[in-house]
């Protein structure tokens, strides 16, 4: 087809496309604005929420780690009260036995060995099993009826949970060296 308009018509419709394609490139550039800016206010909004959550969560977390720390403390504290209190309850008052050994004691026996073994608390098949406080005695006795007597007067006592004499004790009737195994009681 040819183009018969003279070339002032032809620059004018240029013109006007010219003009037209410029106003359709403003208005695609001012929706491509538009539409970036709602983006960028969408992202900024999701963003100021993620924020917010994570310092939520932050003070969330330093609060439970806080409590969690406080709680070691006062588990601490707890586990060194309740050995000190362990070991006040298994104290002995070495004074005591050995006041109510030389009460029983006859006064012709000699004692010449003492061993004290504490008590111990120990685990077993998660049950802890407390061992009493041992006492082993050895001496020299001139008679085995003063031997008897003492035996009888240990086993009297409310001091003593258990009294073993061994049978080598009573072997001989005159000059014994004794040995004598106690429990304290609890």
């Amino acid at each position: 087809m040819i183009n018969l308009l003279p070339s002032s018509f032809k620059e004018e419709i240029r013109q006007e496309e010219n003009l037209r394609l410029f106003v359709i490139l403003l208005a695609l550039l001012f929706l491509f604005l538009l539409s970036l800016s709602f983006l960028l206010g969408s992202l900024r909004i999701y963003l100021g929420g993620e924020i917010k959550t994570q310092g939520a969560e932050l003070v969330i977390r330093r609060d439970t780690l806080e409590r969690h720390e406080e709680q070691e403390v006062i588990k601490s504290l707890n586990r060194d009260v309740m050995n000190t209190v362990r070991l006040y309850r298994r104290q002995v008052q070495l004074t005591s036995v050995f006041s109510s050994l030389a009460d029983n004691l006859p006064g012709t026996m000699i004692l010449e060995n003492f061993s004290y073994t504490p008590s111990l608390e120990a685990i077993v098949k998660e049950e802890i099993k407390t061992i009493p406080s041992k006492l082993t005695l050895s001496g020299f006795a001139p008679t085995r009826e003063i031997l008897f007597s003492f035996k009888e007067d240990l086993e009297a006592d409310s001091l003593f949970q258990s009294v073993t004499f061994p049978p080598s004790n009573w072997v001989n009737s005159k000059d014994i060296i004794f040995s004598v195994s106690l429990e304290l009681a609890p």
